[in-house]
């Protein structure tokens, strides 16, 4: 196997030796052949997959690798699975780091297929770097594709680095103390004990003094687990803080003072709590796709305004979670409530209502095989019963000042993994949304901006028994 000197780079950008390309491309599970060009698809573990390509020369023992991705579950166009065909994981991949191309004068297409004649013309942006990959013979094209390496490597950037264990749950616990103070988990109170934050300190603690080991922890902890990882990891994001090191930033950087006491305060409740860390991790989501975000403390006003270079008007949302006993008509009052705080934003602005429905949703318990649960059900039952009540909201006469409703939960899969084998077990939480669009709103919001405002994201860690 010949590997182009861009592969190797980028290889190494990814963390990836080229004795794991290699591995991988003899190990694939799905192939597509065009003609000379062939791609290839590996699952390395659960949630992630190496995506390569290859020229494959007639009559050359050789294989010319001319692309390694290293991939995830959610990509920013949609879910991929073990269960797609490479067609449709490109097709994923290049709606979501690709560039329209075609034959020079012709049509541009983010995948060409179609008469080709001269060189190939993509619309690329000034600057990028791109991998361009063609399938022509005799003036017909099978397979055109321009892939962005800048944007991609964009998007991989905003995982977190590797860390230990025991200074991972260390800085989870620092950032829970930043957020309260480290007074008010050591003072003992009892009535703070059934506090969320509270439990996820102790938890925290547990890690840091038992070598990041949970001793006591069973696969049906592992969910809430995830949770606290992925939350106080958004809280680093919310305030601009050190993402890779998982330090968090001043809490000046999310609002002004009042706003800052404001969320001290409500995060203390906790009647307030979740609905407050939502907000938390949606500003984390909007910052991370290059929008501005502020937040109010104004009770009267939607939690936070959003604006994008693009965008015209600002986005006002109000972000409100559903628990498991509150029945339906709870989503039609925080659809209306949220109505009410953006009508009585001064101007002209879109509204958003951000509504997470996690704690109505059934997760898996536990797997033993790492795809026996499928995580690439787009809706659930309970989500789609809460989809289906908001869109009634948005029907003609409801008077609905919003622009969109975004319905978002979390799922989770627990895999055991075979320690016989050395296969360590693996936890995936997947952050998922459905974007309910007003069809009559006063503002429509524009579809890239509603791109960008969907929060779905993934995150994954190992696991192993220790007796």
């Amino acid at each position: 196997m010949r590997v182009h000197e861009h592969v190797v780079d980028l290889a190494a950008s990814l963390d990836l030796g080229l004795s794991d390309v290699a591995s991988a491309w003899s190990k694939a599970e799905r192939t597509l052949a065009i003609g000379r060009l062939e791609f290839r698809v590996h699952w390395v573990r659960p949630g992630e997959a190496l995506l390569l390509a290859a020229d494959l020369r007639p009559g050359d023992h050789w294989i010319d690798l001319t692309m390694c991705l290293r991939l995830r579950a959610e990509l920013p166009a949609g879910l991929i699975a073990p269960t797609n065909s490479v067609r449709e994981l490109l097709e994923t991949v290049v709606s979501s780091f690709g560039r329209p191309i075609g034959p020079m004068g012709g049509d541009l297409r983010l995948i060409y297929t179609g008469p080709w004649r001269g060189p190939p013309s993509f619309a690329a942006r000034l600057g990028e770097q791109h991998l361009v990959h063609l399938a022509v013979k005799g003036g017909q094209c099978r397979l055109a594709c321009c892939l962005s390496i800048t944007c991609y490597l964009e998007w991989y950037s905003r995982w977190p680095r590797v860390m230990s264990p025991v200074r991972y749950f260390l800085a989870q616990r620092q950032i829970l103390e930043d957020v309260f103070g480290a007074d008010w988990f050591r003072t003992g109170d009892p009535k703070r004990r059934n506090h969320p934050a509270f439990k996820r300190w102790i938890t925290c603690q547990a890690g840091v003094s038992r070598g990041g080991i949970l001793p006591r922890y069973g696969f049906e902890d592992l969910p809430e687990l995830a949770s606290t990882l992925l939350d106080g990891y958004l809280l680093v994001q919310a305030t601009v803080g050190e993402s890779k090191d998982l330090r968090l930033g001043d809490l000046a950087n999310y609002g002004d003072s009042a706003a800052q006491a404001h969320v001290r305060a409500t995060l203390k409740k906790k009647s307030q709590f979740w609905s407050t860390l939502l907000e938390l991790s949606y500003a984390a989501w909007c910052r991370s796709q290059g929008l501005e975000v502020s937040a109010s403390s104004d009770d009267g006003f939607p939690d936070l305004k959003i604006e994008a270079d693009s965008a015209s008007l600002p986005i006002y949302a109000d972000c409100k979670r559903i628990e498991r006993a509150s029945k339906l008509s709870r989503v039609e009052k925080v659809v209306k409530k949220a109505s009410k705080q953006v009508r009585a934003v001064p101007g002209s602005h879109h509204g958003l209502v951000v509504i997470d429905v996690s704690d109505r949703v059934l997760v898996p318990a536990r797997c033993v095989t790492p795809y026996e649960e499928n995580l690439t059900i787009l809706q659930p039952a309970e989500v789609a019963e809460v989809c289906d009540f908001v869109r009634q909201e948005f029907r003609p006469g409801k008077r609905v000042r919003l622009s969109a409703a975004l319905i978002c939960w979390r799922n989770y899969l627990v895999s055991e993994g075979d320690r016989s084998a050395g296969i360590p077990g693996v936890t995936i939480l997947s952050q998922r949304c459905e974007l309910v669009v007003h069809p009559a709103a006063a503002f429509p919001v524009e579809q890239e901006l509603l791109h960008k405002l969907r929060f779905a994201l993934y995150f994954s860690f190992n696991t192993a028994r220790h007796e």
